[in-house]
């Protein structure tokens, strides 16, 4: 019991990250971003793909995907979304509309795999990511065991919103 109660919660766990983007992004700018979703792809697919193609491990990954979609973020921010500042429903629109090409984008690159074309180290091979010997397998825990894996999402959300909370309340 206490494994699948592990497991939701480090399922939301990144749920919780995602909202805390979305939080911060309406309350510092006013902005509803419907592409939002798309930036934690695109952080997701520069993970994987800079495993693969740079042979980086996970901890060096997620830190490139955060700055290479907070770079993305910024680009949209300074060629769309600043010129609408003030109207909700124009950049309402105009980020779905940044939503919708991004979508495209990835499926132009990596979707290639529903045409029945395979390229080595796409479509199957994006789902066969190395996790580092340290994360895997599983520890006990109060009589049960726990994912090491997902004891390490957990572990870094906390951090994240402790630093979120840090940054809003303390600066």
């Amino acid at each position: 019991m206490l494994e699948v109660l592990f497991i939701g919660l480090s399922l939301g766990s990144i749920l919780l990250l995602v909202a805390l983007g979305l939080a911060i992004t309406y309350g510092a700018m006013g902005v509803i971003n419907m592409a939002h979703g798309e930036m934690v792809m695109v952080g997701a697919y520069v993970t994987v793909l800079s495993g693969l193609w740079l042979g980086t491990n996970i901890f060096i990954a997620i830190p490139l995907a955060f700055i290479v979609t907070a770079l993305l973020g910024l680009l949209i921010e300074r060629v769309v979304v600043r010129k609408l500042y003030g109207r909700l429903l124009d950049t309402l629109l105009a980020t779905w509309g940044i939503a919708i090409l991004i979508q495209q984008a990835v499926r132009l690159e990596f979707g290639l795999s529903f045409l029945g074309i395979h390229i080595q180290g796409l479509g199957p091979g994006l789902q066969n990511v190395s996790v580092p010997d340290i994360l895997q397998g599983t520890f006990r825990f109060a009589g049960a065991d726990i994912n090491r894996y997902r004891a390490f999402i957990i572990l870094v959300t906390a951090m994240l919103a402790i630093a979120t909370w840090f940054v809003i309340y303390r600066t």
